[in-house]
């Protein structure tokens, strides 16, 4: 038989066990991941091992919530055992209701609350030996998986984003509210938000505003006289027509070369032109300027033809807001 003692003391490490798995859950759930994320990216171990967790919380709340119902049925045995010798067959009830407070009280109420009110310190100081158990547990986690799945495909449940964009606008305008947040730097967030979800035909210059210039007849000289009379640093080359344009001039490396040879082909110090969709979002536009290593898109539509133009400027403007009228202009609008 076993002595007393050593039931108590078999007793006093399951409750310091189940705390562990109980604060685990709320911490990990709580965890700033953002915080975390960055943590792991500058080299931090610990951090490292949060994000796994994290990433495969599902894995990590069964091997919680195994731990803790063998924790609180443990203790409800253990505890059953030696209030049974010492006070005989009345000794049932009392253990039932000690081990129930105490499970509630140590086991989970303290271990959550502390979690929740320092989540970050209490996933780091508990990722490791979790992050363990849940090794050794994974058969059975897989078991638990699988059942989930089952049960998702049967109803037809779909995975929920854990934050949504409108969550995210309301965490802003809470923090703006707070004051940690001035009222330009909020609308610099909002603004990029919407950002990905803006179309090309939403920010371009119409066809009629573009300013650009027919290379047809034109030579150096006649086209340092136009350049001298606009401010632009970029601007679209077409022969004959808008709708055939064969290049884009980059001031700057025009008259680079011009110095260096007045009689140049016109011809050779064009860029070669980015053609968009009106349908592209920002998102793409973007990607496709730091791609392509230019700042001017032209815009045609499925018959080739040029309906607009949009340039990096106009893809800041709409990110910040409209820019300094004294800066000087990237594309070739009027």
């Amino acid at each position: 038989m076993v002595e007393a003692w050593i039931l108590w003391l078999i007793i006093a490490a399951l409750i310091f066990v189940g705390a562990f798995f109980n604060s685990s859950e709320t911490a990990f759930a709580s965890c700033n991941r953002i915080r975390m994320r960055v943590k792991a990216d500058d080299g931090n171990r610990t951090a490292k091992i949060v994000c796994k967790i994290t990433d495969h919380y599902n894995r990590s709340l069964i091997t919680t919530v195994i731990g803790t119902n063998v924790v609180s049925v443990s203790i409800s045995i253990l505890s059953t055992i030696l209030f049974v010798r010492l006070m005989g067959s009345s000794g049932s009830a009392v253990a039932t209701i000690s081990a129930t407070l105490v499970v509630y009280l140590f086991c989970d109420t303290i271990p959550k609350s502390l979690a929740r009110a320092l989540p970050d310190e209490v996933a780091s100081f508990n990722s490791r030996l979790l992050y363990f158990l849940i090794i050794i547990l994974t058969p059975f986690t897989i078991g638990f998986l699988g059942i989930d799945l089952a049960f998702r495909k049967i109803f037809k449940m779909k995975d929920e984003p854990e934050i949504t964009e409108e969550d995210f606008s309301n965490v802003i305008e809470s923090i703006q509210d707070d004051g940690i947040l001035e009222n330009g730097e909020s609308e610099i967030i909002q603004s990029a938000i919407d950002f990905g979800d803006k179309a090309v035909k939403d920010v371009l210059t119409p066809r009629e505003k573009i300013f650009a210039i027919d290379i047809r007849g034109l030579s150096p000289e006649s086209l340092n006289h136009m350049l001298s009379t606009t401010n632009y640093s970029r601007s679209p080359i077409y022969q004959d027509n808008l709708d055939n344009i064969i290049g884009i001039l980059h001031v700057r490396n025009y008259i680079r070369d011009y110095m260096k040879n007045p009689q140049l082909s016109i011809r050779s110090t064009l860029g070669k032109p980015y053609f968009v969709s009106p349908k592209v979002t920002m998102d793409e536009l973007f990607e496709g300027f730091r791609k392509y290593k230019t700042h001017i898109a032209m815009v045609i539509d499925s018959t080739k033809k040029v309906i607009g133009m949009v340039t990096m400027e106009d893809v800041l403007e709409e990110l910040v807001g409209t820019m300094d009228e004294r800066l000087p202009k990237k594309g070739g609008k009027k």
